[in-house]
């Protein structure tokens, strides 16, 4: 595979496949798997140098419906994503809910994912963006890539769109309706002591949320991750914000890690439990719920 020289970016180089997959959060990484398994040739695109999308840089680590013994409802991939984390001890299940919640450590997600892929042999690019699709009796033949080595287009026999917020479909003319869900940011506490949490935890909640006002809310619960002595916050709601507008993402990010500062000064002041914490890390993704919803 040769890139274009920077003289000639206008003139992609090109790569054939069977399946193409553009985004390697949940949705893509189990496609292309599902795909590869099936004997087909896969090449799996991500932007990012890491698998899972909104599930590890989103830091959506709460995932309903596991415990122990496995779920009610979801099977696959899924659960064979679980197990892996359960023998790396990176999952946690909580008890003691009507509905059963597992609790995941984004960075061992992340090993997992790419075990997964590269296991099936799946053809993995990272590092590279969709920037446009070239289609041909209203049907996507490639996809048009860039990266720092330069252009490239993929042509495939199947085009799976990934990307969360429905960038394929866009370019492919497909419709669509835009969505109005809010949008999130999230974010870890480290040094949380968990034992002193969890001695009357329903207390702690009351004062939390009573805390939470006081700094500006809505944000939500703080729950403990198989991290040690690490807490997620599933972050702070904001509305009436298009996920698509750059403005209105940079604002959500700069507004979010505000809160998130605001809490922890707060809670090390307020809570004994949480005198020696500290922000472990902010999202890399905002939690975008829904961009773009296809006509169909």
């Amino acid at each position: 595979m040769e890139y274009v020289k920077e003289s000639a970016r206008n003139t992609p180089a090109i790569a054939n496949t069977e399946v193409l997959v553009i985004g390697g959060g949940s949705a893509g990484v189990s496609a292309a798997v599902a795909a590869a398994r099936s004997g087909s040739k896969v090449i799996l695109v991500e932007r990012d140098n890491y698998l899972g999308g909104l599930a590890t840089g989103g830091y959506v680590l709460l995932w309903q419906g596991f415990n122990k013994s496995g779920s009610h409802t979801y099977g696959g991939l899924t659960t064979e994503t679980t197990r892996s984390l359960e023998k790396l001890e990176g999952v946690y299940y909580e008890s003691g809910h009507d509905f059963p919640y597992a609790f995941v450590d984004p960075e061992l997600l992340k090993y997992c994912y790419q075990k997964m892929v590269l296991d099936s042999g799946v053809e993995l690019w990272q590092g590279m963006l969709a920037v446009g699709v070239i289609s041909e009796d209203k049907r996507v033949r490639a996809v048009l890539l860039e990266g720092k080595a330069g252009r490239v287009a993929i042509k495939a026999d199947f085009v799976v769109d990934a990307t969360g917020d429905g960038d394929v479909i866009a370019w492919s003319g497909a419709e669509f309706l835009p969505s109005s869900l809010p949008v999130s940011f999230t974010w870890t506490l480290g040094g949380v002591n968990s034992e002193k949490v969890n001695e009357d935890r329903a207390a702690f909640w009351r004062r939390y949320q009573q805390l939470v006002k006081e700094v500006g809310g809505p944000i939500d619960n703080l729950w403990p991750l198989p991290m040690r002595e690490v807490w997620w916050c599933n972050g702070a709601y904001f509305r009436d914000k298009d996920p698509l507008n750059p403005e209105d993402l940079t604002e959500v990010s700069c507004l979010g890690r505000e809160k998130a500062v605001s809490l922890l000064g707060q809670l090390k002041k307020s809570f004994p439990q949480c005198s020696n914490s500290f922000l472990a890390q902010t999202c890399t993704h905002i939690g975008v719920r829904v961009a773009r919803q296809l006509r169909g």
